[in-house]
């Protein structure tokens, strides 16, 4: 039996989460970067053709205004289909590669990818309702939104490694986080504080550059508007997969002290090994 399926302390999950992370970093960064390349192209193919500056004065010229608006929406929601489509496929390679880690078994970026693809449709539309649901329940309070988020905290794990549909996956992920949710609210908040700090380190110049700007009335510079979505893609890049092993190693965690996932399987594992060859 691998030694990764037992019970875990919060600090133990953690301690696992970064020790895959620096021994794995190559495959479990690429899994994130290769996907999100493609938001990065949009970003900034949007910043250098279609750079825009903060006005309060109404463009008296109200065609150019709303011509000015529809290119505006057009790209922002190419930017939000390109980030959910590639935001599906990093996590879903990322939670499928952990897994393989915590059992035990080999992984390459290659595998990861090969192995989600049958599976992305169904990623695709869990992302989707979840996302939606949550951003409702945020809407309305910002406190039940939290609550649905930690609820379905194991959505894409019980369709990646259970291969589950939408209903079974949120009924699973319900009953999984159940008597959990403090520590998957934990693993979060550490990892906004995280984020958070990565980002201030590119945050503060381009905004102090774009701030200066608006206020002289000019559009900002463009090395800003670049500055912007590449300091965001390193940010998910080298922070992204730390989240998604600790959400990950948390559903085995789970599964583990509520089904006793580590003996069945070992038995598994038994039964595939066969009989032992008797000695000659």
């Amino acid at each position: 039996m691998t030694s990764s399926l037992r019970p875990m302390t919060l600090a133990e999950l953690l301690d696992r989460a970064f020790q895959l992370y620096r021994r794995h970093l190559v495959v479990l960064a690429g899994l994130v970067a290769l996907p999100m390349l493609a938001v990065l192209a949009v970003q900034l193919a949007q910043a250098v053709y279609f750079p825009t500056r903060i006005s309060f004065r109404p463009d008296p010229d109200l065609r150019r205004a709303f011509a000015n608006l529809g290119v505006q929406m057009l790209w922002a929601m190419a930017v939000l289909t390109v980030t959910v489509i590639a935001s599906a496929v990093a996590q879903s390679a990322t939670v499928l590669a952990v897994a393989d880690l915590n059992l035990d078994k080999p992984i390459t970026i290659g595998r990861a990818f090969a192995g989600v693809r049958p599976k992305l449709p169904r990623v695709l539309l869990v992302s989707i309702v979840i996302t939606v649901l949550v951003a409702l329940g945020t809407v309305f309070c910002i406190v039940p939104g939290i609550l649905l988020a930690l609820r379905w905290a194991f959505v894409c794990q019980t369709v990646v490694v259970e291969d589950a549909g939408l209903g079974e996956a949120m009924s699973r992920s319900a009953v999984l986080t159940d008597g959990n949710r403090g520590r998957i609210f934990m693993i979060y908040f550490l990892f906004f504080i995280l984020s958070l700090t990565c980002s201030a380190i590119w945050q503060a110049p381009t905004s102090v550059a774009i701030l200066s700007a608006t206020a002289a009335g000019h559009a900002p510079p463009t090395w800003s508007l670049v500055l912007a979505p590449v300091g965001g893609y390193v940010t998910q890049v080298l922070v992204g997969p730390l989240l998604h092993i600790a959400i990950t190693l948390s559903y085995f965690d789970a599964r583990v002290k509520k089904e006793g996932f580590d003996l069945d399987y070992m038995l598994k594992q038994i039964e595939n090994a066969g009989p032992p060859t008797a000695a000659v």
